[in-house]
């Protein structure tokens, strides 16, 4: 527990918990961008970030004391395991947002089989996004929302728009709500994004 209450200390003034990111205090983020929760044990080259079942609880119990609403990062099936020992201990409040990370190396494949098993996996009543990589982001927008899921896209995991065209953050939004509307899916704004996720303002 000791080691558990050193880390705390450590990433009292962080906002980002990427799951199956290596993290280092001082990381730098966007100052608006979601708080995430948690590392599971994830090889990076030489390097491995494990952090223990009871350092996640640790870091989920944090979280929720300050009221945010976590973005739940799942690289594969395993990992959906303990976002449902959290949600049944009460360390996730409803309505669970759950991230599918696709097609990163070590993690689930970005095959639409793959999707449907953890889209299938996924706790009664969970908002979901789902994504993968490089060429595979833009037409993960569609197969997100074909599996019942909202989408992500940007420059965390695709730098190009097309073949040879670097992207901006503005140009791949564009190129999915064009990919979303060709589908006839309704691009949800920002009011009712606070309202499904049950987001509220700072004090």
């Amino acid at each position: 527990m000791a080691a558990t209450q050193a880390l705390l200390n450590q990433l009292t003034a962080a906002k980002v918990y990427d799951l199956g990111q290596p993290y280092f205090v001082g990381m730098p983020h966007h100052p608006v961008h979601p708080p995430f929760l948690f590392s599971l044990t994830k090889m990076h080259g030489d390097y491995v970030m494990a952090n223990t079942p009871e350092m996640l609880r640790a870091m989920a119990r944090r979280i929720q004391s300050l009221g945010v609403r976590p973005e739940l990062e799942v690289f594969d099936t395993g990992q959906l395991v303990m976002v449902k020992d959290l949600i049944a201990e009460g360390l996730i409040d409803d309505p669970v947002l759950v991230q599918l990370c696709m097609g990163i190396r070590y993690g689930a494949p970005d095959d639409p089989g793959t999707l449907l098993t953890l889209v299938n996996a996924l706790p009664p009543g969970t908002v979901f996004s789902a994504f993968s990589i490089g060429r595979m982001q833009l037409p993960y927008v569609a197969m997100a929302v074909l599996a019942g899921g909202n989408v992500r896209v940007g420059l965390e995991d695709n730098l190009y728009l097309g073949p040879g065209h670097k992207a901006t953050n503005g140009e791949l939004v564009e190129r999915a709500t064009t990919i979303l509307n060709a589908m006839n899916v309704r691009v949800l704004g920002p009011d009712e994004v606070r309202e499904r996720l049950a987001l509220r303002g700072r004090d």
